[in-house]
């Protein structure tokens, strides 16, 4: 049965019966064995490639509306969160069988690893929006050194995870992610201390998403159950944190449009007083002038 998920159509008789499942995967995996009748299973699934749609066109207007911002006004942190946001996107669009539906039906071996893949590539733009968007400069030692040897080792992981797919390589990618959004997470409570009004959106954002990731832990290590939701709850906290951050981006462009604004006031009210500085000082000079000019007596004839 061609779906996105692995959907096996079963004639049940009546009376007792008992089926043996066998599973077998290089990393966590989450198998919610469920039945259904074909009417329950063609509503369920209804229902949530709707969802999907809902979360897809959300995903998308967020896209176009940062792309657009950073076009119009060039603030990298903009493009990054594009980014961020877009590489996200698809490795949900791979958890949930979309990719492999759609995209790449005829490559199973990209359909399993692009999931790491991509999660790493999401990291690496998620750490660079959050040192554009936080402001961290050559000045900030500490964060930018951990910003700039940090990050490139997304890209390393990212390949390795093209070459070698196994428990091993999802412990690693788990261990980078956490640390990862850990950094980010300090570096937004580090920019809200400072005093910087934008980053309180950004903490609200992470904070979200950090909790969601902490619940995907105690998941993997089977502390909790989720049943049939142990993906769906990923729209809501990506999701989520999408919105947030979108907030706390158009605070950051409302924040820095204000600056400016307040910024050449303070120049122009400058200029008006050079401008009146010097009008009463050539004033002055002028006055001197003509005053001495009068003193000056006329010549006899």
């Amino acid at each position: 049965m061609t779906h996105r998920n692995h959907v096996i159509p079963m004639e049940i008789a009546p009376g007792h019966s008992t089926y043996l499942m066998k599973f077998v995967a290089n990393g966590p995996f989450f198998i919610p064995v469920t039945l259904f009748s074909r009417a329950a299973h063609q509503k369920r699934d209804y229902d949530e490639q709707l969802s999907f749609g809902a979360y897809l066109g959300v995903v998308l207007a967020i896209l176009g509306y940062n792309l657009f911002i950073f076009i119009s006004t060039r603030e990298w942190a903009y493009l990054f969160y594009f980014c961020h946001t877009a590489t996200f996107g698809f490795v949900l669009f791979g958890l949930h069988g979309f990719g492999a539906q759609y995209l790449w039906p005829e490559s199973p071996l990209w359909n399993v690893r692009s999931v790491l893949f991509l999660c790493f590539l999401s990291v690496f733009w998620a750490l660079w929006f959050s040192s554009s968007f936080n402001q961290v400069s050559r000045s900030h030692r500490f964060l930018w050194k951990s910003y700039v040897y940090w990050s490139p080792l997304a890209w390393v992981l990212a390949v390795a995870s093209l070459l070698r797919d196994d428990a091993w390589m999802w412990i690693l990618a788990e261990v980078y992610l956490f640390c990862s959004y850990l950094l980010i997470y300090g570096t937004g409570l580090w920019s809200l201390f400072r005093g910087k009004r934008q980053a309180r959106f950004f903490v609200m954002g992470w904070s979200v998403f950090l909790v969601f990731l902490v619940l995907e832990a105690f998941m993997v290590a089977d502390i909790v159950s989720f049943e049939n939701y142990s993906y769906q709850y990923l729209w809501f906290a990506s999701l989520t944190e999408l919105i947030v951050l979108s907030l706390a981006l158009a605070d950051r462009f409302n924040i820095l449009k204000t600056e400016n604004q307040q910024a050449q006031r303070e120049i122009l009210d400058q200029r008006k007083r050079i401008a009146r500085d010097l009008h009463d000082s050539i004033g002055s000079e002028i006055s001197s002038v003509i005053v001495g000019l009068q003193r000056v007596p006329e010549p006899i004839t």
